[in-house]
């Protein structure tokens, strides 16, 4: 067994029994090929390495050899692997062009195929194959209107182009964790494909003055692994976000608020009945204070502070989704009182579903929850977040392939 097939599946079974061909361009960016290998293969990849010549001067095949268990195509031969591996029918289920120089960019945009990679890709899009292409270059190449162009036209053909990171004057290639969730999405398919999804996670933080706030343990560590793992099944995923204790995925759309006020005015303001399926894991305030217009003094004696009921938010989600799948989360310290409330609150709320944990699980990364329907047994899950993560959405998926509502 070759050394890169322990990797295998680690993380997930989500690329399990795909090839994904992994083109590598010119830029300083080709040093991380072999990191995007590793989390491609963690998620069941089997990875196909191509090269240009400028690649080979920045990583040798070797390293990529020793990384994917294949040698690099670096030129075509009597074989046609451009066509084998990327043509219809062919063995490949999805190009990755990571990094891709201006050079290689421009030269796909326009069909020129003078190379193993540029003449996979020509292929690849005209067989209609998915195409990922993460650039990377020096930030003023990237700012070149032919560049620019040849970017929007890629995008119109139906190629998913990451956005680079800017930092230092360059446009430096996507992290893997990123790249790699843009590959899953690509060519997902099941129960959430192609759904429309809102997560609403984190922990809001209610002001008592300009400084200080009322607030949770909560993490938001459960939120972000639901909408990171929502992303890879294909779905088209919006995150909601409080403040939270993790990094949250680069590549969701994010918008961000801190009081279950500010949560009130994005329902105001955005559509949420475009939405298949909405997901409430966030640990809203159940009461805050009338904040103080003034930092309160450090010398004043002590604080008192009258906490008023906020209002609930599930019971809004359906007003303005009545046909949305909700799932609800339920957090109790009373482990007997947990599925009664959870069910109670599936009623008054209209949910689809609730999922409760105890409040130990607040800043863990692993713990014990239970799915909670109107009828049935609670089913008990453990793990770690991510584990947990992807059970709540089987579940919920399966509920979706049989129409429930």
């Amino acid at each position: 067994m070759h050394p890169s097939n322990r990797l295998r599946g680690t993380k997930s079974r989500h690329l399990d029994g795909k090839r994904v061909v992994l083109g590598v361009a010119g830029s300083i960016g080709a040093v991380e090929a072999v990191k995007i290998a590793h989390e491609l293969q963690r998620h069941g990849a089997d990875v196909l390495p191509v090269m240009t010549k400028a690649a080979t001067q920045i990583l040798g095949p070797d390293a990529l050899e020793y990384a994917t268990g294949h040698k690099p195509l670096l030129h075509l031969t009597g074989q046609g692997e451009h066509v084998k591996w990327c043509g219809k029918g062919g063995e490949a289920d999805l190009l990755l062009i990571a990094p891709a120089t201006a050079n290689t960019i421009t030269k796909i945009a326009l069909g020129i195929d003078d190379n193993a990679l540029t003449s996979c890709a020509t292929v690849a899009v005209g067989a209609g194959l998915p195409v990922v292409l993460a650039p990377a270059m020096h930030e003023v190449m990237g700012e070149h209107p032919a560049v620019k162009q040849r970017l929007r036209d890629l995008e119109r053909m139906g190629v998913t182009v990451i956005a680079p990171r800017v930092e230092e004057e360059k446009a430096k290639l996507a992290d893997a964790e990123t790249i790699v969730d843009l590959v899953c999405n690509r060519i997902a398919k099941g129960a959430l494909a192609g759904r429309n999804v809102l997560v609403i996670s984190g922990s809001t933080a209610e002001p008592l003055d300009p400084v200080r706030v009322v607030t949770n343990r909560s993490s938001g560590r459960l939120g972000v692994e639901i909408a990171r793992e929502a992303f890879r099944r294909g779905a088209r995923v919006d995150l909601w976000n409080a403040w939270g204790a993790v990094e949250l995925p680069r590549a969701l759309s994010v918008r961000r608020f801190q009081t279950v006020d500010d949560l009130l005015r994005l329902l105001d303001k955005y559509d949420v009945s475009r939405y298949d399926l909405i997901l409430v894991p966030a640990a809203l305030s159940d009461f805050a204070p009338k904040p103080s217009k003034e930092k309160i003094p450090t010398d004043a004696g002590g604080i008192d502070a009258r906490l008023e009921p906020l209002p609930k938010v599930l019971p809004r989600l359906r007003e303005d989704a009545p046909d949305a799948f909700i799932v609800g989360f339920k957090a109790e310290s009373d482990p007997k009182k947990l599925v009664e409330r959870a069910r109670e609150r599936l009623a008054s709320h209209k949910a689809n579903l609730f999922t409760g944990n105890l409040s130990d699980a607040f800043g863990a990364t692993e713990t014990t929850m239970w799915i909670i329907a109107r009828s049935g047994k609670p089913r008990e899950i453990k793990g770690h977040k991510r584990v947990l993560a992807a059970k709540i959405l089987d579940e919920v998926g399966k509920r979706l392939e049989r129409g429930e509502r």
